[in-house]
């Protein structure tokens, strides 16, 4: 919290503890998963047991991108994340491409669910192999890869809207616009052109698709007319700012501020970005698997997404604020594992989704740093004086019961163990 480059926008140090962390567990969760089959036993709704382990993977993957890149510039010493992260890397890259794992997608699509709609399942499949490649340079799934890049990105054209459906009659803007920004990275690395094809993305992010409250895209919309069925939302705005950069930077401008008017809050020492916009009084408290708890209006899953927009959109402030909040917030342990992040994923199926998430978000590109460092909220400080009370409870109480062993053992009674007291 007093590292003045930390308050300029740099990537935390806590970040290279979490990869640590994050893989030391996840080779061994990922092979298990991949041998039990287990993904083919789950419902149809179960969406943090069939969605969470890809997009986790993906996260991760995404994550030691940025870490690599950081490690470079900033000529740290020790491994580089990407040795780091090596067995990572070969395990999510089986996980992602074995079709036991999209047993929940062709349920819902069929035989065909790698060539037709089925938008977010594909979109993870070429976001995470191609940063696979990216970080490993094997092409082993190249022709996946390619076949997926080609097929979705001519779909996406012949579409009138420029929009698809996720899952029949759901259809998500932020999960497409997530598939133009990995189509784009993939086909300008692969040499593919895609001038054109970015060219003509924005039409899917306007017009219909606005949501007359906002002027911002729908939650969710009608994939054929684009003609909004959910407001927009924060956990969705976050997600697609932290990406919209990249396709259309001077739009992506426009776009942050309009939604920062209407959905960022500071409250009680807080600051965050709502789930539903400024004015609204439903939705104070609750709780959703995609967006996470709400609590007084603020968003979990729009304010940590939120940090990922604000860095991209060189958003210094509100990154810094939101970070500071993430790090005091996720309770990290001595072995670099992120409690409160890991508490709200779903420890059977996807228990490293929220860590790898906090880390996509803590490491995504600044293009510049702030000259002077950047004020965190209140909320960190009452957050941290938890975090150490709570320490201090369990220290006092391991102390109390070691002083009553002492004792025990100094009366000449019978030893008892520590279990027993």
């Amino acid at each position: 919290m007093f590292d003045p480059e930390f308050r300029r926008g740099a990537v935390p140090m806590a970040s290279y503890r979490n990869l640590e962390s994050i893989c030391r567990g996840y080779p061994d969760w990922a092979r298990e998963r991949l041998q039990s089959k287990r993904a083919a036993s789950l419902s149809l709704g179960d969406v943090s047991g069939t969605e969470w382990p890809l997009l986790g993977t993906v996260f991760l993957f995404w994550s030691v991108e940025q870490l690599q890149r950081d490690w470079q510039t900033r000529q740290f010493s020790g491994p580089a994340p990407v040795d780091i992260a090596h067995a990572c890397l070969e395990t999510g890259a089986a996980l992602l491409a074995d079709p036991t794992q999209a047993d929940w997608v062709q349920r819902h699509w069929g035989d065909d669910y790698l060539h037709e709609k089925n938008l977010f399942y594909r979109m993870m499949l070429i976001a995470g192999l191609d940063s696979y490649e990216r970080l490993t340079g094997n092409p082993h799934y190249q022709s996946l890869l390619r076949e997926q890049v080609l097929g979705l990105s001519a779909e996406l054209a012949r579409s009138p809207t420029g929009l698809l459906e996720d899952y029949p009659h759901e259809t998500y803007p932020v999960d497409i616009l997530l598939a133009y920004a990995a189509l784009q990275r993939t086909m300008q690395r692969l040499e593919l052109p895609f001038e054109a094809f970015v060219a003509q993305s924005w039409r899917a992010f306007s017009g219909p698709v606005l949501d007359p409250a906002t002027g911002l895209p729908g939650y969710l919309v009608d994939w054929q007319t684009g003609q909004p069925w959910q407001p927009a939302r924060g956990v969705g705005q976050s997600a697609m700012l932290a990406f919209a950069p990249e396709l259309w930077p001077e739009r992506a401008t426009d776009w942050f501020e309009r939604y920062q008017q209407q959905f960022w809050q500071e409250r009680f020492g807080i600051a965050g970005f709502r789930e539903f916009r400024l004015g609204r009084i439903d939705h104070l408290y609750e709780f959703e698997v995609d967006a996470g708890p709400m609590v007084l209006g603020f968003g979990v899953g729009a304010s940590a997404l939120g940090l990922a927009a604000a860095r991209a959109n060189n958003r210094t402030d509100i990154a810094v604020a939101l970070a500071a909040e993430g790090l005091a917030l996720a309770w990290q342990t001595p072995d670099g594992t992120m409690l409160g992040p890991r508490l709200l994923s779903n420890l059977s199926d996807a228990p490293y989704l929220g860590e790898s998430a906090l880390l996509f978000v803590m490491t995504r590109p600044l293009p510049s740093r702030a000259q002077q460092p950047q004020p965190v909220p209140p909320i960190i400080w009452w957050g941290l004086l938890l975090g150490w009370l709570t320490s201090l409870a369990f220290l006092t109480s391991a102390v109390r019961q070691l002083i009553r062993l002492w004792r025990a053992r100094s009366s000449a009674e019978e030893p008892a163990s520590l279990w027993s007291l």
